[in-house]
């Protein structure tokens, strides 16, 4: 029995050092596992890193996004893009320059206006209406627009996630505006990206005045998009107006508040005053849009010219399109096409 004993003694204590021995070649095997799976996991982590940050960059940053990180901006607009501007043939002149500096204290020294030309032809008697069309984001409201057989004038957003391609865009156009946005008083801080608000450094207000410029080098005409507040602080308009004038640009008052300092401002720099008579679509019906644009044709007659804003609704398409009978008397023209009328007007 003894024998016996020592046996099973024996028998186990080989089978504990077998049992230790197998933990002893399997522990490495599991630490490899470990350090492997680790791995995986570090590239796995690498890789959605990768593609959030190309998924970042391609999916359109806002307009004023480009001026970061470049450190000084580039002053003024080069030859060289005047030269590059796509389809747009634009040249200085003095007539368009004429048409906002006349009479002006030019107090910083603005930039020559670059004006788009405008085929030759007999100077019309009759009232002048310009139509723009504020809003316009992607290429599937400009071709509605270009669909109506009438001159409509595009007012592009700048750049940015919500506008993608307007800088694009503008490359095939000859007549168009940029709609720039400026803070409401129902959006602190604006409702569209990069918003100019009263709250920022007017170093910011140069800089995205600047962008414009480059993103889009052919163009003369823009006008606020909301702005109900930014343009009733007079001190705010006024150093903008002259951040516009100093890239060549023309301002046109949208007139989203009755508190507007455009008169005031433009008067200030000795220019004339541009700004929306009629809105054309802010009841969004077939009978009020033609409504409104029998107001804006009687503003032309008894003005000699007026300005009418409508906007890329569906509604507002179908509704210029079935209303050309209300628009015979008027000549339908782009807002550039005013504008040298009225530089060639003593």
């Amino acid at each position: 029995m003894a024998s016996q004993s020592r046996k099973k003694r024996s028998k186990s204590r080989k089978t504990s050092r077998v049992t230790r021995g197998q933990k002893k070649k399997t522990s490495p095997k599991r630490k490899n596992r470990n350090q492997r799976d680790i791995l995986i996991a570090l590239v796995l982590l690498l890789l959605v890193a990768v593609f959030g940050v190309v998924h970042y960059y391609q999916s359109g940053t806002d307009f004023f996004a480009e001026t970061k990180g470049r450190g000084t901006l580039q002053e003024g607009i080069s030859a060289k893009d005047n030269k590059n501007s796509g389809a747009v043939s634009a040249r200085v002149q003095d007539a368009a320059k004429s048409q906002a500096f006349k009479g002006s204290r030019e107090p910083n020294n603005p930039k020559p206006i670059i004006s788009v030309e405008s085929p030759a032809q007999e100077q019309s008697s009759r009232p002048r209406l310009v139509i723009i069309i504020d809003d316009v984001a992607n290429p599937r409201e400009l071709k509605a627009i270009e669909s109506i057989p009438l001159k409509l004038t595009p007012s592009l957003f700048p750049p940015s996630r919500f506008s993608k391609q307007t800088a694009q865009m503008a490359k095939g156009l000859r007549h168009y505006m940029v709609h720039f946005p400026m803070q409401a008083d129902n959006h602190p801080y604006g409702a569209m990206p990069d918003t100019v608000t009263i709250y920022e450094p007017t170093a910011q207000w140069r800089a995205r005045v600047k962008a414009l410029r480059r993103f889009f080098p052919g163009c003369v005409y823009t006008n606020n998009h909301t702005g109900s507040l930014f343009t009733s602080d007079y001190e705010a308009l006024y150093t903008l107006y002259g951040f516009l004038r100093e890239e060549g640009f023309i301002f046109v008052d949208s007139r989203t508040s009755r508190e507007t300092q455009g008169e005031r401002v433009a008067r200030a720099y000795g220019d004339r005053y541009l700004h929306r008579d009629v809105f054309i679509d802010n009841e969004q019906t077939f009978g009020a849009i033609r409504k409104q644009l029998k107001t804006a044709v009687d503003k032309a007659r008894k003005q000699g010219y007026a300005i009418a804003i409508g906007h890329p609704h569906k509604i507002t398409m179908l509704s210029l399109k079935k209303s050309l009978d209300i628009l015979a008397d008027v000549d339908v023209v782009y807002m550039d096409e005013l504008g040298s009328f009225l530089a060639g007007q003593k």
